[in-house]
């Protein structure tokens, strides 16, 4: 016979068996159900078992059929997500008159561990885990599919590094109507103001949950702190947190604005997807990285090294290169160069994309290690295109009046390079031509 979950309660025995899997031990207890850790007799690997309790002499038989149907759609639709950063979902079943999903055992902990300001992790760490919550929530919405839960505790890290997003449609799941005070299906602290106040969910409501979420690994604080669930919600849907920066100043202000934006109250102040608030963040930390190490030398020389532009000069070269140039940030849209105006100065870009542009017309795209506005510096004549950031983007700005001043070994590179350049600016033209 098979052994009901029903009878199993917070006070129960261990059962002896769920479906088919062994149950070795409770990883978890919550008001709604349990998490065993099982084994699969089969295949031979460990399980985690997600069973949901339901208090029978509270529901009708009909309402228990229906969370079942709606339990199964729900289930496979989870199950569906097979994502190197999702937890797999193997199995759903009934036993007796309760639900249980099996799911991948994953090794490790989760991101409750590193949500006090004593256990904070480095930066470029919490950038590399968003970035695998954000690629995987993203393969999940592709599907249409809304996780609902996000927070720190249902994201893991596996002791090699690994980030794995757990409850992943089990947290979409549908509840029973149980005449409970809250009625809400997630956790309030991490839950879009749009779902508190009508129930809207929506792909942005995920990017909310994961900004609070990032709010957290930055700060040790939570943005919503409050004593009771309704001043919890209150907070929410009205209290504006402080800025990332002002709780931790090691978090660069740029950072700092992008997270502020995933928890707007109005979800359309916020990102559009997940992947355009990755890319924000991204490269906002990079910029400021690229900005703290501006004031290093040896890192501003190891930034110019890898460039393509200055990969034959030597280090005390580069160091007479960053004593006469310029460190600039021009956001997406930004002009950096007018057309007909007339300066000495040229460029190389450092990091991100410029676009030049001919009476508003685009006519190439100028990369990452590579210069320009160069000929119209050397020859002092206007400038006869524009230039403009298609993306974030950082360049050196090196005034050309200059060069003739520095070692004759170094004039030599530069104008080595600017030769190599117009001869490869000239042979592109050629083939557009011949086309």
């Amino acid at each position: 016979m098979v052994k009901e979950i029903k009878n199993v309660n917070q006070n129960s025995e261990l059962p002896h068996t769920i479906g088919r899997y062994s149950i070795d031990r409770i990883i978890a207890k919550g008001s709604r159900g349990i998490i065993y850790q099982g084994r699969d007799p089969y295949i031979k690997r460990l399980v985690a078992i997600k069973v949901t309790l339901l208090p029978e002499d509270t529901i009708s038989e009909s309402q228990i059929q229906n969370y079942r149907e709606r339990f199964f759609t729900e289930a496979q639709a989870a199950g569906s997500l097979i994502h190197p950063n999702i937890v797999a979902i193997y199995d759903a079943g009934l036993e007796g008159n309760s639900c249980y999903i099996a799911m991948e055992f994953v090794e490790g902990g989760n991101l409750i561990n590193f949500c006090s300001k004593n256990k904070l992790l480095p930066l470029n760490k919490i950038m590399y885990i968003t970035a695998k919550i954000c690629e995987a929530l993203d393969f999940a919405h592709q599907q249409g599919i809304i996780h609902r839960d996000i927070k720190p505790a249902n994201i893991m890290i596996t002791p090699r590094g690994i980030v794995k997003i757990t409850d992943f449609g089990v947290a979409k799941l549908p509840r029973l109507d149980l005449g409970e005070s809250s009625g809400l299906n997630g956790s309030p602290a991490y839950m879009a103001p749009e779902i508190l106040r009508n129930g809207q969910v929506t792909m942005r409501s995920d990017l909310f949950s994961l900004g609070v979420t990032l709010y957290e690994l930055l700060t040790g604080e939570q943005p919503f702190q409050a004593e009771t669930m309704i001043e919890v919600i209150n907070k929410v849907i009205h209290h504006d947190p402080a800025p990332i920066y002002q709780l931790n100043p090691a978090v660069p202000e740029s950072v700092s604005q992008v997270v502020m934006q995933a928890i707007a109250k109005n979800p359309l102040h916020r990102f559009p997807g997940i992947m355009e608030f990755l890319f924000y963040l991204k490269t906002a930390w990079k910029e400021a990285k690229v900005k703290s190490d501006a004031e290093k030398p040896d890192e501003r020389i190891k930034y110019l090294k890898a460039l393509k532009f200055f990969n034959a000069f030597k280090d005390e070269e580069l160091t007479e290169v960053l004593r006469i140039g310029a460190w600039f940030h021009y956001k997406q849209g930004a002009t950096i160069i007018k057309e007909n105006e007339r300066a000495n100065y040229f460029f190389v870009v450092i990091l991100g994309q410029v676009q030049v542009e001919k009476k508003g017309e685009v006519i190439a795209l100028i990369d990452r290690g590579s210069c320009f506005g160069e000929m119209a510096a050397l020859s002092n004549q206007k400038r006869t295109t524009s230039i403009v950031a298609t993306e974030d983007s950082v360049v050196i700005r090196i005034d050309a009046t200059i060069i003739d001043e520095l070692s004759k070994a170094l004039q030599i590179k530069f104008y080595k390079k600017f030769i190599t350049t117009l001869i490869s600016r000239l042979a592109s033209t050629t083939e557009k031509l011949c086309q």
